[in-house]
């Protein structure tokens, strides 16, 4: 049994409990080309929460939506999702979950689950308590993957939060964002490889020891871990989507390094 959603907006959702547009159990979700504005629960799960589900959502965006319970702990200022068999998240644009400090709650997307696959992921201005502005992945099998994502302005615990047994994560920029604590936090058994990853104006300079770097770059002196650029210009990509539903990159102009990435998006 499954809900599927295609072309929907949900605007001004709210909810007491969890999961002001959907709270479900044991259901399959189809989420396509919807989106989500202004949508608030008190609890977890700012848009969605559910348990025990497979989730697909590819080619929505999220703005201004958050758990506003301000505890750590209470997951999931976009969604939260636990003991899910699947997660798949492809083409998604996401700013100001969370929307300030004091109105979100810990992470943006927080998963727990068999599998997660996320793709395409455009995050900024992502508030949250505790857990990470741009993804926190729980308990997934290993062989999860994280490609073309980006965290710009993110301000959170950290941006990466993973206690998954090994999570690969591709061609993502880091920029601006602001963790309290650390970039990156895995669990000390487990582990995550960054290949083909730009760090970007980042002030803090933490990464947890199970990280392993392949072709990664910073303007930050993160030697022990990558190469160091010199200061200039950079071109960064931003996300969205145009009226066919689909998924296009949009360069953006950052006064940071000298360094274009569009490969990053053509390989």
């Amino acid at each position: 049994m499954g809900i599927r959603i295609k072309n929907a907006l949900f605007d001004g959702f709210t909810t007491t409990g969890s999961g002001s547009v959907l709270n479900i159990e044991s259901r399959n979700i189809f989420i396509v080309s919807s989106s989500f504005f202004n949508c608030k629960a008190s609890e977890e799960g700012g848009c969605i929460y559910a348990v025990s589900s497979s989730i697909l959502i590819r080619s929505s965006e999220f703005y201004k939506c958050s758990s506003t319970k301000h505890t750590n702990e209470k997951n999931g200022n976009i969604m939260f999702s636990q003991n899910t068999k699947r997660v798949i998240i492809d083409c998604i644009n996401s700013r100001l979950s969370g929307e300030s400090s004091s109105c979100c709650s810990d992470s943006s997307i927080k998963i727990i689950g068999d599998f997660c696959r996320v793709t395409s992921y455009n995050a900024s201005d992502n508030y949250g308590v505790g857990g990470a502005s741009l993804i926190c992945i729980w308990s997934s099998k290993e062989g999860s993957t994280l490609k073309f994502l980006q965290d710009i302005r993110g301000y959170d615990y950290f941006c990466i939060d993973s206690t998954t047994k090994q999570v690969l994560c591709m061609y993502t920029n880091f920029v601006d964002s602001q963790p309290s604590s650390r970039i990156v936090y895995s669990d000390p058994e487990e582990m995550i490889l960054f290949r083909n990853c730009v760090f970007i104006g980042l002030t803090k300079q933490l990464f947890n020891k199970k990280c392993d770097f392949i072709d990664c770059i910073s303007d930050t002196d993160y030697s022990q871990y990558m190469n160091t650029v010199n200061s200039g210009e950079a071109v960064t990509f931003q996300i969205f989507f145009d009226k066919y539903d689909s998924c296009k990159y949009n360069s953006i102009n950052k006064k940071r390094i000298h360094l274009f990435i569009a490969i990053l998006f053509t390989v």
